[in-house]
């Protein structure tokens, strides 16, 4: 289990927990059919401090937590959402792109924890996200597959990536501890009597007044969250002035 703070590693499971299921299976279109063949499968249950799903940041935790996820396919284009709360009441939308699903899972966060406020104890609130793609072939198309995999295909399958996205989040958090990275609101007016940039060097896109940004503490340069989790995952050094921050995993 993980907590997600930019300025410590805890495994204390203090928060709001989220349980995160990636899954990618091909199956046959034939509704009778029970047989399917799993590409990609991961679970993991992060702990998001309570404030900090009502905070500015929860956009910024959820974008991390799905990146560290490693999910095998684009969200950026048409998504199909549904959503299932403690009354059983459903959702559903189709949301335009990743940052529409980001904004989406915080505001159905931030309803979990209202509705846990007025009716329930806090400690039972809980949030199980799936993001699922499926494939769908031809009875025939799919038997020829399914014939051709090893009777333990899926069981390894989910070993795998169960096993990858283990060691993604163990480099998470031993970059927590080695990397001093704290989020700042990102204000122009502070950055025009300096050498600090107001974009992000990595994915080049400019920062707009308000958004908030991670800033290495020792060179005090700022890029997105994720950007900078990407890149430091890979190369322990500042991507605008190159310093070493830390040894690579």
């Amino acid at each position: 289990m993980c907590e997600l703070d930019m300025n410590k590693t805890s495994r204390d499971t203090v928060g709001f927990p989220l349980k995160v299921t990636v899954l990618v299976k091909r199956r046959s279109s034939k509704l009778t059919s029970s047989s399917y063949l799993i590409d990609h499968k991961a679970e993991y249950v992060f702990w998001i401090p309570y404030d900090d799903i009502l905070s500015d940041d929860a956009s910024d935790i959820i974008s991390k937590i799905i990146f560290l996820m490693n999910v095998p396919f684009s969200l950026d284009h048409k998504l199909k959402w549904k959503g299932v709360t403690y009354r059983d009441v459903a959702t559903i939308a189709t949301l335009e792109n990743k940052d529409k699903l980001i904004s989406k899972i915080v505001e159905f966060a931030r309803n979990m924890l209202d509705y846990a406020a007025l009716n329930i104890s806090s400690e039972s609130t809980y949030m199980v996200l799936g993001i699922t793609k499926i494939t769908y072939f031809s009875q025939t198309e799919f038997m020829e597959i399914y014939n051709n995999m090893s009777e333990d295909y899926n069981r390894k399958t989910w070993e795998r990536t169960l096993g990858e996205v283990n060691s993604r989040i163990a480099k998470f958090e031993a970059l927590q501890k080695e990397v001093r990275i704290k989020k700042m609101r990102f204000e122009a007016k502070k950055f025009e009597d300096s050498d600090l940039l107001d974009m992000c060097s990595i994915c080049r896109e400019e920062f707009f007044t308000g958004c908030i940004v991670s800033c290495i503490n020792q060179c005090s340069h700022v890029y997105h969250g994720v950007c900078i989790l990407e890149w430091l995952l890979k190369d322990r050094s500042c991507p605008y002035c190159r310093s070493e921050l830390g040894q690579k995993i």
